[in-house]
């Protein structure tokens, strides 16, 4: 858990990204332990009496809805469509920790629509700290999208696993869009 808190204590502390309430969590590639990462990060600051929302924006691997144990399957497309943007938050088992699967329908149409930009800032305004959880950018453009509705984005690396010419393709990516890039995180090191 220190891994975790080191990582919350950057975030909160780091006067560099001050005030930062939105963050897009992204990797290279898929099965990078971004999902484990937000599920962890998100408890422990809804554990320092932080209201926080998890979107789970992945639609092929919604691994953060299965961490954090969601009641439904609805969730962001259902909002989207109905412009009913609070009805499909879903509470955790973890007090001031709420959940916001992909829904039914989640497609890059719904990320990339007005309506996700819209929604985005309207749910800023209800909690302390979003978390977004994204299919990896060499999957997917949306996590790019994603990370222009929120204030920062964090890349995650599984060390020994992903190839470091993607890593240096990934942050250009993400470079190219103009998004806050907060930092990276190693994952999957060993010491």
């Amino acid at each position: 858990m220190d891994f975790y808190r080191n990582i919350r204590t950057n975030i909160v502390f780091s006067k560099k990204h001050e005030n930062v309430k939105s963050i897009v969590f992204t990797s290279s590639q898929e099965k990078e332990g971004k999902s484990t990462i937000l599920s962890n990060l998100a408890k422990l600051f809804a554990n320092i009496d932080k209201r926080v929302l998890v979107i789970d924006a992945n639609s092929k691997n919604p691994s953060a809805t299965n961490i954090l144990g969601a009641e439904s399957i609805e969730g962001v497309s259902e909002s989207l469509k109905e412009n009913e943007y609070f009805k499909y938050i879903q509470k955790t088992n973890t007090e001031n920790l709420f959940l916001l699967t992909s829904g039914n329908e989640m497609n890059s149409d719904y990320i990339s629509s007005s309506k996700m930009k819209e929604m985005m800032e309207k749910l800023e305004k209800e909690f302390d700290y979003i978390f977004v959880d994204t299919i990896s950018l060499n999957d997917s453009s949306d996590a790019l999208v994603l990370s222009n509705y929120c204030e920062g984005v964090i890349l995650v690396c599984a060390c020994g696993e992903v190839d470091i010419d993607n890593v240096k393709i990934s942050k250009e990516k993400l470079e190219n869009v103009g998004v806050n890039i907060l930092g990276v995180i190693m994952n999957k090191f060993e010491e």
